[in-house]
């Protein structure tokens, strides 16, 4: 192992383990999509070959020196999505996936749902969202199962052979997804608007469903296999109905059920690696509240606020605003940096990466990324 790639290791090492590291680690998240865009490769073709995708995660990652690699080359579940025909990932005109609002259950089916929650979403929830099983609704499961199999050999081992390449830390890794079940009900069983309506007309309607969900992410965590020894193996929650309720209701649908899947994910041994999307700004009280350590990638507030809700023993991430990257002159962008660490640096728990993904080639400034990165390197140093 080289001496960079260990010193990289051992900031991360630091940092989960409650140390104050050597320097702010400096991190990106890109889709592979905004990779290809920027190479000029087409998503309606290219983002379906493995070989092609894996090319330019290479270039990018010579060009732009993060401290973990800037972009997987299995950022993207395009070729399942389209195969199975998932209503909720749905291509554009020009291949570029995005997930629409849509309720694949009727509100009058919420006691049927409450009755048994998992039998519900394999039985009806799955099949009417992947229309794979319309055609030959008996193999639809051997289908989606054969089409994950397929794709996801193709990525074996790239992700590993790029952080050994480009000499970037690999002892931090997100290795699967869960949901807050309050998201997951709105998200995927019924929809953004549906959702709200359904807290004021059947809020025990809502409450019973949240633990289902629960049930069901928490079934899926515990199938997982066991971390890796010396990886800190991290499962990945975005957060998305929150900022959209008052305080009150995240306190009676939302918190009771998030904080135990949570607690589920920890339990395991793995550590929550926690997005919370838009403002949290009225909420952020509750992470008091929170049990043990997680690491928390903030949108929008302050970073003078989340010095001073945000609990010392969680990693503070993201901050930093894609505005900026994507669109200031580069003293604003070297200003931004120091602003934000003099700010929340001083605490030792700070991951600075942007507060968004980059989803688009129009996102990647790569100039400004560059001085982004380089910022952070130079006046992020203990």
């Amino acid at each position: 192992m080289s001496t960079k790639k260990e010193e990289r290791n051992q900031i991360f090492t630091d940092l989960f383990t409650g140390k104050r590291p050597s320097r702010i680690p400096v991190t990106l998240t890109m889709n592979i999509e905004a990779a290809l865009e920027y190479y000029g490769y087409s998503m309606l073709r290219d983002l379906y070959n493995s070989k092609l995708c894996y090319e330019v995660a290479d270039r990018l990652a010579a060009e732009l020196d993060s401290d973990l690699i800037p972009v997987s080359p299995a950022s993207t579940n395009a070729a399942v999505h389209r195969y199975v025909k998932n209503q909720f990932m749905v291509p554009g005109n020009d291949g570029f996936f995005q997930h629409p609002d849509i309720s694949p259950m009727e509100v009058d089916e919420y006691p049927e749902f409450n009755k048994n929650p998992f039998e519900f979403i394999v039985n009806k929830i799955v099949p009417r969202v992947n229309k794979v099983f319309d055609t030959e609704p008996d193999l639809g499961y051997i289908r989606m199962a054969a089409a994950k199999k397929v794709v996801n050999e193709q990525y074996i081992g790239m992700n590993q052979k790029l952080s050994d390449k480009h000499e970037r830390g690999d002892v931090s890794k997100i290795i699967a997804g869960a949901f807050a079940p309050f998201d997951y009900i709105a998200d995927y069983i019924r929809s953004f608007s549906t959702m709200m309506l359904d807290m004021r007309r059947r809020p025990d309607w809502v409450l019973e469903a949240c633990e289902g969900a629960l049930a069901y992410e928490v079934s899926k965590i515990q199938a997982l296999p066991d971390p890796q020894s010396g990886v800190f193996s991290e499962v990945f929650l975005p957060l998305h109905m929150a900022p959209y309720m008052r305080t009150k209701d995240v306190e009676k649908f939302y918190w009771p059920t998030y904080k135990k899947i949570i607690r589920a994910i920890q339990e395991k041994g793995f550590i929550p690696h926690v997005f919370y999307e838009n403002d949290w700004s009225p909420h952020l009280d509750l992470l008091e509240d929170m049990p043990g350590m997680h690491v928390a990638k903030f949108e929008s507030p302050a970073p003078e606020l989340l010095a001073k809700k945000v609990p010392s023993r969680n990693v503070i991430s993201g901050v930093y605003p894609f505005s900026i990257i994507r669109s200031g002159k580069k003293q604003e962008v070297i200003d931004e940096a120091k602003r934000i660490i003099d700010i929340l640096g001083p605490g030792g728990n700070l991951i600075l990466n942007p507060n968004k993904r980059f989803i688009r080639a129009a996102d990647l400034n790569v100039e400004n990324i560059r001085t982004f990165i380089e910022s952070v390197r130079e006046y992020g140093t203990y």
